[in-house]
């Protein structure tokens, strides 16, 4: 396979870790059959770890994006680019992946194909988890806030 490809292969037994440039995903149906994880380039950290939902495995990184990968194949489902590093893991609910940025905004994306459904901006970068019940989701920012947004609207509860 050509380096810098979309998907790469390496024999691990461990959860999502930083190898130089590469995020190995060991995770998913390899565990169950003992075949290889795969491997997706970044170009810097991952602070957390991922989600998963429906093999997919959704997580951020200090280049700024939120990613999305079928466990199944290892293939890129998509790449949501913000504007500074993710510190955070996503959640997600229903058809939406939220995450919180350094770059002061708060995103609910697409978990389909990626768009960007809405975003909240506070007045610093957000490093707390977000958490979702009902029709809220809550996170809390530098800015010293906790902040409780409708899930659907993105508007200020």
């Amino acid at each position: 396979m050509e380096r810098g490809s979309k998907k790469d292969f390496l024999k691990k037994d461990c959860g999502i870790i930083l190898m130089e440039t590469v995020i190995w995903l060991p995770i998913g149906p390899w565990k169950v059959r003992g075949t290889t994880p795969v491997g997706v380039r970044v170009r810097k950290a991952i602070q957390y770890s991922d989600r998963m939902e429906d093999n997919i495995a959704y997580f951020g990184s200090w280049d700024g994006n939120v990613y999305a990968v079928d466990t199944s194949n290892g293939n890129v489902k998509w790449i949501f680019e913000t504007g500074w590093g993710i510190d955070t893991t996503p959640a997600v609910s229903d058809d939406i992946v939220f995450v919180g940025s350094m770059d002061n905004n708060f995103y609910a994306i697409d978990k389909e194909n990626g768009d960007l459904k809405w975003f909240f901006t506070c007045l610093a970068g957000i490093h707390s988890l977000p958490v979702l019940y009902g029709e809220f989701v809550f996170f809390g920012s530098d800015d010293g806030r906790l902040y409780a947004l409708n899930k659907e609207t993105g508007d200020l509860e």
